[in-house]
């Protein structure tokens, strides 16, 4: 008998992997997609950050809800980069979408976008908060 992979696990593999297969997303981090970045990497990189799953007591259904963040860096003054790079995201997003392992992926929305500026770090960050709806096969 085999163990079905955790939702979360799943999810971050399959966006993992559809990023790094979009060219609008490669050309500007090449393939610097990350659950950590290693040390020293430069931006600019996205990181598949922190999520959150919850059980789906829907009726219908059973599965979980996945709060989760991509986070995109850019190293500049000002947003623009970090923007451009938030816009490919949410392009990429927009397209159909790999199967998850174990799991279906019932629905998938980004619920808000968020940047920030460090001025200290010369540091831009644009934080994209998705709400994934999966169940079990």
């Amino acid at each position: 008998m085999s163990i079905a992979s955790h939702p979360v696990a799943s999810l971050k593999a399959m966006l993992r992997a559809h990023l790094l297969a979009d060219a609008a997303i490669t050309g500007i981090t090449g393939t610097a997609v990350f659950e950590t970045p290693p040390r020293g990497t430069k931006p600019p990189y996205i990181l598949l950050g922190d999520a959150v799953a919850a059980e789906n007591d829907a009726v219908e259904y059973q599965g979980a809800i996945i709060d989760l963040d991509i986070v995109a860096y850019a190293a500049e003054r000002g947003t623009a980069g970090v923007l451009a790079l938030a816009s490919a995201l949410e392009a990429a997003l927009a397209q159909p979408l790999p199967v998850l392992v174990d799991h279906r992926l019932v629905a998938l929305e980004i619920r808000q976008s968020a940047t920030r500026h460090d001025v200290a770090a010369a540091l831009s960050r644009a934080t994209l908060r998705l709400r994934a709806i999966t169940e079990p096969l």
